[in-house]
């Protein structure tokens, strides 16, 4: 079968991707698709410099039994406008979307008027694999779990299964990192993991609960420290490339997988080679001694989801955290040197002025210029919060709405129209005029952080009009 994945890359609201990396998710995949014998391509629309409107025509171009669409929720509108384009092109072919989004809105992307033949629920190795296997037509797909599908019946769908362990995915695509070597060093990242799972259930996430879907709840699979690090040399031997981001929910992972971290981070610095590490970690798992091995292997950046400095909100947020360890956390990476990126979601159904002038505070010290620039709430499908009564009532954020919800504190919801007119206009200077000018080679990378980061401590200093 031939099969084509395809990305339209997007970044924070919608703004355009920063910095360039790799569609892991779709790496795998095709990994696992090359391996079953069936000829493969991923299409993304940054790494292969595609407008968006294009992908369908380089995508119909191959002739295709089955494209695959990667869906979130910053390019989902683009996915259906590229899916109706491909179906009018080369109506051949099977349409399929893939990952969070789409396993939480399957009902919404089969419904009658839609582009796609079928979603791949939770983790898509395995079901996508399988209906490659069964070919493109979906009737044969009604019975793979982790697949739902359109019939004349409805909707079908199948919950998945747990998902492979490491050892037994194979190895995955490197296809897409030709595209990356034409992008400077800090411009761009290459993504690889080292666990996947998480054993949390913070309210506002969805992977408890696509976890729970496949039967793993709170289940971690832990990669070797030998084969990250094995990863990491053939990346920097065959491509040249330096720069590398973990896209684990939780890298740090449980106390118990200390041993683990710090045998990777060793395993790394033995390489002796020249790399920069990004990772997601919580607050309560950075510890000095493993930041400091982390830092000898490269460690530059760490994404730390605080949420708030508020007791009381990370309490209401399942986060099992509090404001002194949010705090010691952020003290740690700067102590050795890496770049905290801050996770804040300030702004919520019950927040108050106290609050919000507090983690506005925090902030301020801190730097707003390490935050990831989202500050309110999203009622993803899936998560605990969207499953309230209030406002999204289980549905989620639909395609049409930024959040799912909405303030009934009229003072709050002021605090947030003001604060996000100045959010948003802080964006489009970094993420649509300097990126523009990165890009054509106006301002060097150096430059270019060292001016976003003006634009964002601006930004914090113009909130204090508002919650100061």
């Amino acid at each position: 079968m031939r099969c084509v994945l395809a990305h339209i890359a997007k970044g924070v609201d919608g703004t355009p991707a920063s910095p360039a990396v790799d569609h892991l998710g779709l790496a795998s995949l095709a990994g696992v698709l090359a391996e079953g014998g069936h000829d493969v391509s991923i299409l993304d629309t940054l790494l292969h410099d595609v407008p968006d409107e294009g992908l369908a025509s380089r995508a119909a171009a191959e002739r295709p039994d089955i494209v695959g669409y990667s869906v979130n929720y910053s390019n989902v509108d683009d996915v259906f406008a590229s899916a109706r384009e491909l179906r009018r092109l080369y109506p051949h072919a099977a349409v399929v979307a893939g990952g969070s989004y789409a396993t939480f809105h399957c009902d919404d992307l089969l419904s009658a008027d839609t582009p796609f033949h079928g979603v791949v629920l939770g983790e898509g190795e395995i079901p996508f694999l399988y209906m490659a296997n069964a070919g493109a037509d979906c009737a044969m797909w009604c019975d793979i779990p982790g697949v739902a599908v359109r019939t004349s019946d409805g909707i079908r769908n199948t919950n998945p299964k747990p998902g492979l362990e490491f050892a037994a995915l194979g190895r995955r695509s490197y296809e897409q990192l030709s595209h990356l070597t034409r992008f400077p060093r800090l411009c761009y990242r290459v993504a690889i993991e080292s666990s996947r799972g998480c054993a949390h259930s913070c309210s506002f996430c969805s992977i408890a609960a696509s976890q729970r879907m496949a039967g793993c709840a709170a289940v971690r699979r832990l990669r070797s420290p030998t084969a990250v690090a094995d990863e990491v040399r053939h990346v920097v031997e065959a491509y040249g490339l330096r720069d590398f981001w973990f896209m684990d929910a939780d890298f740090l992972g449980q106390p118990s997988e200390k041993s683990r971290v710090l045998e990777i981070a060793r395993r790394i610095a033995e390489l002796g080679v020249d790399v920069s590490l990004e990772i997601d970690a919580r607050a309560d798992a950075v510890d000095e001694q493993v930041i400091e091995a982390l830092c000898r292997a490269g460690l530059q950046r760490c994404f730390v989801g605080v949420e708030s400095f508020d007791d009381a909100t990370l309490k209401m947020f399942g986060k099992k955290t509090s404001g002194h360890v949010n705090i010691r956390a952020i003290e740690v990476l700067e102590k050795f040197g890496v770049r905290p990126i801050l996770g804040m979601i300030m702004f919520h159904p019950q927040s108050t002025l106290a609050q919000l002038r507090q983690d506005h505070a925090m902030l301020r010290n801190f730097g707003y210029e390490k935050t990831q620039m989202l500050f309110r709430l999203k009622k993803y499908k899936g998560s605990r919060d969207a499953g309230q009564k209030q406002d999204s009532d289980g549905r989620g954020v639909a395609p049409w709405e930024d959040y799912g919800w909405e303030f009934d504190n009229p003072e709050i919801a002021e605090a947030w129209e003001k604060f996000d007119a100045l959010r948003l206009e802080a964006m489009d200077e970094v993420f649509v005029h300097m990126t523009h000018e990165f890009r054509n080679g106006q301002i060097t990378p150096e430059d270019f952080s060292s001016r976003s980061d003006a634009v964002f401590r601006t930004f914090g200093e113009n909130v204090d009009a508002i919650l100061g």
